[in-house]
């Protein structure tokens, strides 16, 4: 099972929860350090892209088990 078909299975109230819990920075390419460098990286496209590249690379990612 993947992030995403977990996703598809939640409720709202659910969601909320990950949404605020949810760090997509840590799955993304251009976090260095605590920093984005997605702008340096690329500064012809809207920091959204990268960010949502984020999100969807961790939605496809395993579900993490709770222990």
């Amino acid at each position: 099972m993947t992030n995403a078909d977990k996703i598809r299975a939640m409720s709202d109230e659910e969601l909320a929860d990950i949404f605020l819990r949810a760090d997509f920075c840590k799955c993304c390419e251009h976090e260095k350090g605590g920093v984005c460098n997605f702008i340096c990286a690329y500064p012809n496209i809207p920091i959204y892209e990268g960010c949502r590249q984020a999100a969807l690379k961790w939605m496809k990612q395993p579900v993490e088990v709770d222990t």
